[in-house]
């Protein structure tokens, strides 16, 4: 069992928030419910990601629970100019794959908050890059079962996968109206 202070967030950049949250036990059987949930063929999630499926069902009990225990705390504490967070996010996951999706360009995220853990693969590279203004800052480096939160509205980008394949679980947090 990992020690608590082990998941307690971090802030690895200035706004950017690192914790464990998953066990890799609880990341496999979280991306064999996601290939229980994706159809024959691949689902874009978004207009950006081409590979991953958006979720719901099962999931979302769990899903909701990662906002209430998680990324509101988070925000509420760290970015207090946003209001209080919906319980149920727009959810999906992002396949990274030497032979299809390798990375994802610079942007910013349609989210208020945004919670991003890597949930499986074998990889290398694929490093989230955050930007200061148009210029890289600083590099992340997704480890199985480890978050990260960040305002929507930070420009970030991935890296290319340079081996192997990577599924990330990604979580658009909007406020709740005044």
């Amino acid at each position: 069992m990992k020690n608590v202070r082990d998941r307690m967030p971090v802030e690895v950049y200035p706004g950017v928030f690192a914790f464990d949250l998953f066990t890799r036990e609880t990341c496999s059987r979280l991306l064999k419910k996601i290939e229980a949930q994706r159809s024959d063929k691949y689902e874009a999630p978004n207009s950006m990601n081409k590979y991953g499926v958006v979720l719901g069902g099962e999931l979302k009990p769990g899903i909701a629970s990662i906002v209430v225990g998680w990324v509101a705390p988070i925000s509420k504490e760290n970015y207090p100019e946003i209001n209080a967070l919906k319980k149920h996010p727009y959810a999906f996951s992002v396949d990274y794959d030497v032979g299809k999706q390798r990375s994802l360009s610079s942007h910013v995220d349609t989210s208020d908050v945004t919670l991003n853990v890597c949930i499986g693969g074998e990889f290398e590279g694929g490093e989230v890059v955050f930007y200061e203004g148009r210029k890289p800052a600083f590099e992340y480096k997704n480890v199985v079962g480890r978050a990260i939160v960040h305002r929507g509205s930070l420009m970030h980008r991935a890296k290319p996968v340079t081996r192997g394949w990577r599924t990330n679980l990604i979580l658009w947090c909007d406020a709740k109206a005044k």
